[in-house]
């Protein structure tokens, strides 16, 4: 079969790798005494070409098929994972997703000064 590449939606999920998630404490506490944070999950993602036209992964399908790298930066209280849940990103490059990564932080240490003593 030929894949048609022009297609609206030419990729779904392939392999998926995970580094391990790193913590960080934006030294502010809330109302409830406990330490505002965040956690950074990072790894690629393989999006492969897809044998038909369907749309199962709206997020991600419309990408070309390759190697993206991946990141979701979340809350945490406590060093535990808080809040809603949040999308995992895909980039081009692993710089792209560094730079995003740390425009987050720089946001969510803003958020957490707001928040917290």
């Amino acid at each position: 079969m030929t894949t048609d590449w022009t297609s609206e939606y030419p990729s779904t999920y392939g392999e998926r790798t995970y580094e391990p998630r790193t913590s960080i404490d934006f030294d502010h506490i809330d109302a409830k005494g406990r330490q505002i944070g965040c956690t950074i999950a990072r790894g690629t993602q393989m999006l492969v070409a897809k044998e038909d036209n369907t749309r199962e992964y709206p997020t991600y399908s419309k990408r070309q098929p390759g190697l993206y790298f991946t990141a979701c930066v979340e809350a945490t209280r406590d060093g535990v994972r808080y809040g809603a849940c949040q999308t995992t990103q895909l980039f081009a490059t692993a710089q792209e997703r560094n730079d995003w990564i740390a425009k987050r932080i720089v946001a969510s240490r803003k958020a957490a000064a707001k928040k917290g003593a």
